[in-house]
């Protein structure tokens, strides 16, 4: 039942989604492109001698909340709902900053992921690898949100 309910939440949003892709997308992942920049220059410049600086090889982790790289249902409903519940005023608050525009965040999350393989992207060889290694990646753990989490926060300590 629960997947279910899961399945229904995720092609409204899909479909809510897909009338916006014209804009939507290009301006989130060259937005995750500025994060990532912002955060690893290395890691991104390996990206763009990759020829993935355009950030298009996590267009499915931000449209679909990373739901198919959990590895298991209970993940994806913890992914699912911290990026549907947690509202940038509710860190704003936390870290005493002012308002500022702010990325959502599932892109810090993207940046979380790629730190956390950080390693073995630095060691890809060509364009295939990335795309290889997107389809194989599983999040096993909360530790990859806890680094979002973290990375949201000091972002908006910033602003």
């Amino acid at each position: 039942m629960a997947s279910r309910c899961f399945a229904a939440i995720s092609v409204l949003f899909c479909f809510w989604y897909s009338s916006w892709t014209g804009e939507i997308i290009p301006s989130t992942t060259n937005a995750t492109a500025e994060l990532v920049a912002t955060h690893d220059r290395e890691l991104y410049e390996k990206l763009v001698t990759l020829e993935c600086g355009n950030m298009l090889f996590c267009q499915r982790w931000l449209l679909l909340g990373f739901k198919r790289e959990s590895k298991n249902f209970a993940m994806a409903v913890k992914i699912f709902t911290l990026l549907n519940t947690v509202q940038p005023s509710h860190y704003l608050t936390l870290t005493g900053a002012g308002k500022c525009d702010l990325p959502s965040l599932d892109m810090f999350l993207v940046v979380a992921v790629l730190s956390s393989y950080r390693r073995e992207i630095l060691s890809f060889k060509d364009q295939t690898d990335v795309y290889q290694w997107t389809r194989k990646l599983k999040l096993a753990d909360m530790a990859a949100i806890a680094t979002a989490k973290q990375l949201y926060c000091c972002y908006a300590k910033d602003c």
